[in-house]
């Protein structure tokens, strides 16, 4: 494997005139970069990744930590980051959690790994950090920024959606498709967006005249680490469903028409996440 001493020789010039083409900055004649350019290309010349960190003191790196690696929400997430990193010439390193339980350990555990293995800047999922965390987080790397979370004092920081409009899109979306009997089956109780996602979702329906208290509530089928089998679902909540979801290979959650039960099924369904 060829090193910057090979190009250098190649070339007839000093180790620090090469130095000087590979990093784009500093006096260097035509003539000489042009011979640098000749010699890397043919000793297939490749600069080592440390040496150009120290030199330009960045990694063009970027951290990304997040709860979950799985399922049709982080997914999507991290390919937008992926995509658009790659678009300026940067690259990710991905850490992420084990459990929705064990989040902001999780959360503190991966800004340190990520700031340790030299990245430019963090992008942090972590709704269960408290504000001392994300103090904590400054300190380790104050280019950071916190995506479903905000701070008041790192509000030009945060990227956080609107969930109770959320809530109430999904609502209104089941009202105007002609149902009025509904049920719910809400996220994980952990989270601190489901209660926005609810509320949005509960006052929605308030305005096509359905009383909240109508709508029955479940927790918990979709927060299993395996997804129950749709026979199951119906089997430990026969009340509540005149819909089933069903899982497939990707992942993804479809929903399907149930055979006819009970009048008094519910019509519609709402998912966390939706």
């Amino acid at each position: 494997m060829a090193t910057i001493k090979d190009v250098a020789k190649r070339a007839g010039v000093g180790v620090g005139t090469v130095s000087r083409v590979i990093a784009g900055s500093g006096p260097v004649s035509a003539d000489a970069a042009g011979r640098v350019r000749r010699a890397i290309e043919e000793l297939r010349f490749r600069p080592s990744h440390a040496a150009r960190v120290l030199q330009k003191g960045q990694s063009q790196t970027i951290g990304v930590f997040v709860p979950l690696v799985h399922g049709a929400f982080y997914t999507p997430i991290l390919h937008a980051i992926y995509t658009t990193l790659r678009a300026y010439g940067r690259h990710m390193v991905v850490d992420f959690g084990q459990t929705l339980e064990s989040e902001r350990q999780d959360a503190l555990d991966g800004a340190e790994f990520l700031t340790d293995r030299g990245c430019d800047g963090l992008l942090i999922m972590g709704t269960a950090l408290k504000s001392a965390d994300i103090e904590r987080i400054a300190e380790l790397q104050p280019k950071f920024v916190l995506l479903n979370r905000c701070v008041p004092r790192f509000r030009a920081q945060c990227f956080n959606p609107d969930h109770e409009a959320a809530g109430g899109a999904a609502a209104r979306a089941l009202c105007e498709a002609g149902h009025r009997r509904l049920a719910v089956i809400e996220g994980p109780k952990a989270s601190v967006d489901n209660p926005l996602r609810m509320r949005g979702f509960m006052a929605a329906l308030e305005g096509y005249g359905i009383d909240r208290a109508s709508v029955p509530r479940a927790r918990g089928l979709l927060a299993r680490e395996r997804p129950p089998r749709p026979a199951d679902a119906a089997r430990a909540r026969p009340h509540l469903h005149s819909a089933l979801l069903r899982q497939r290979r990707d992942g993804d959650w479809r929903a399907r028409r149930a055979a006819p039960g009970r009048a008094h099924r519910a019509r519609g369904l709402l998912g966390d996440g939706l």
